[in-house]
């Protein structure tokens, strides 16, 4: 068995130095195990070159892999202290860097989890984004600030329906110094609000505290924002378990309505009428027949809703139109919506504007990002 010890990690970070005077790259195997002498065990995890969730076909997976491998030592006692290498890695992308936020918070504050990054400082961008993003005092031990005086924003953290005011105000003195419409405000604001509020109504069991995570990233350069929203609870496909009883009031001559249709058929049958659609709808599990996309696309149609129980009250579901209203009118607007095992984006300005990806991994939750091009 091996030591971690100060000597030891002295030792690598020599090495690591050698490696560079080279122009080499020291490669980990994913993980890595170690025990002290105590008997506890220490992960060693590598971060893949390009952290990031939006290349679903090959980056996806490898950012994931590392997630779920965090998540699992939640459970497992022996392991008390996690290392991240950010040797091998040369980029961390907005949604990525809240995944893993929230992760290594709820593996600290509520496992008791000590997590050390190394080897972040070789690229400044690396440096800036975890320094910025407040991964690296989260580590060090400090409680989240949630502060939004500085020029940046950090990781977020929040509860219930705080701080929608403040995201809102920041990015209108921030980014849009002050120079930000009564009509882009309120899309932004109602935008916000709505991902928050379903998170609250729909993320969590009642005895689950209602917690959340955002990111605001603004790229001066591409004049570019990167607004991302994430929670942990259990997905969209999940909340929609007892069916869409409002589907009957859906108009199905609405582009967006005649696509989710399409998806209906492809998946479904393609000889399914409309009329079998709706009343599929109201009375099936939606997802003992639709795909975790499918579902995704289906509870973001204005007019459809979702609810965990029957007894729930039934509420008209107009939310969705807010959701994608930031990214509707902007040329180069993107929305993102991951949720269990499907994506859905929405793309700004184009006439055929959606598309439904199926993912090769579970993403916990739901995460929602706007790509939003800025116009001072």
């Amino acid at each position: 068995m091996v030591n971690i010890t100060k000597s030891r990690l002295a030792g690598e970070r020599r090495y690591f130095k050698e490696l560079k005077r080279r122009d080499k790259k020291h490669s980990y195997s994913t993980v890595k195990s170690f025990h002290n002498r105590h008997g506890q065990e220490t992960l060693l995890i590598a971060i893949p070159t390009n952290f990031s969730i939006y290349d679903v076909d090959y980056y996806f997976s490898q950012s994931l892999k590392l997630i779920d491998t965090l998540d699992k030592t939640s459970d497992k006692n022996q392991i008390t202290k996690i290392i991240l290498d950010f040797s091998n890695a040369d980029s961390l992308k907005a949604a990525a860097v809240v995944l893993l936020y929230a992760t290594i918070e709820v593996l600290i504050t509520q496992h008791g989890k000590q997590i050390r990054l190394i080897n972040y400082t070789h690229s400044k961008g690396l440096k800036t984004v975890i320094r910025e993003s407040g991964i690296d005092k989260l580590c060090r031990g400090f409680i989240p600030s949630n502060y939004f005086s500085e020029s940046y924003m950090p990781v977020i953290s929040g509860v219930g329906g705080c701080f929608r005011e403040e995201i809102v105000d920041f990015i209108m003195q921030k980014i849009y110094a002050n120079n930000m419409d009564a009509l882009l405000e309120n899309k932004y604001s109602s935008a916000v609000q709505e991902a928050i509020l379903n998170v609250n109504a729909h993320a969590y069991t009642d005895n689950e505290d209602k917690q959340w995570w955002v990111i605001c990233s603004y790229l001066k350069n591409s004049n570019q924002l990167y607004l991302v929203i994430y929670d942990r609870g259990m997905g969209i496909p999940a909340s929609t378990r007892n069916g869409h009883e409002c589907v009957d009031e859906l108009d199905f001559s609405l582009d967006e309505t005649k696509h989710f249709f399409e998806i209906m058929k492809t998946e479904v049958g393609d000889k399914i009428t409309i009329e079998q659609a709706q009343d599929l709808l109201k009375q099936s599990s939606i997802n003992e027949y639709l795909s975790d996309a499918g579902i995704i696309y289906a509870s973001m149609i204005a007019g459809a809703t979702r609810r965990l129980e029957k007894s729930e009250e039934i509420k008209h579901g107009q939310g969705s139109v807010s959701i994608k209203n930031l990214v509707k009118s902007n040329e180069h607007g993107i929305l993102w919506i991951y949720s269990n095992f499907g994506l859905v984006k929405y793309k700004g300005g184009c006439s055929k504007n959606y598309e439904t990806i199926d993912l090769p991994k579970r993403i916990r939750g739901t995460l929602i990002q706007w790509n939003i091009e800025v116009t001072v």
